[in-house]
């Protein structure tokens, strides 16, 4: 049986959990991707999707060559995901892979017209969401700036 000081100890942590920012933030940002989910819900694709297709886009602009590690590496992600999303990606004719003649495993993404016009309607779509999801210009502005020491 536990005692009444573990339990006590138990119930006072999980209220500093309750209270903690890192709480808070997790369930807006949980609330804010379920809102992206639904304006998505049209467009046969994910949140995932949509966050690896616009750093690929991000990264095209740079000029060099870009490859699945590359994306992994600036979303901080696992390589293994990134790779399970760009194969589901490349079915739809997102994008398309290509290895490279230096190293048989780094693959080459690049972003197809059908990819181009899928994150051009739905990021649209998502900026219209975020919009009347922080409706607040000043607040907003705070808000980044204090997550941003977070980064």
């Amino acid at each position: 049986m536990v005692g009444k000081v573990k339990r006590d100890t138990l119930s006072l942590n999980l209220k500093k959990l309750e209270e903690s920012p890192g709480g808070y933030l997790m369930h807006v940002a949980q609330k804010w991707e379920r809102e992206v989910d639904n304006v998505l819900d049209g467009f046969d694709t994910t949140c995932t999707q949509i966050e690896l297709l616009s750093c690929l886009v991000k990264l095209m602009k740079e000029g060099n060559p870009v490859t699945q590690k590359d994306i992994a590496e600036y979303l901080r992600r696992d390589k293994n995901t990134v790779s399970e999303v760009m194969r589901s990606m490349e079915k739809k004719g997102y994008i398309t892979r290509s290895v490279s003649e230096n190293d048989m495993r780094a693959k080459y993404i690049l972003l197809t017209d059908k990819g181009y016009d899928l994150l051009e309607k739905a990021v649209s779509e998502i900026v219209r969401m975020d919009e009347r999801f922080f409706t607040d210009y000043n607040e907003n502005h705070e808000l980044r700036k204090l997550l941003e020491k977070y980064l």
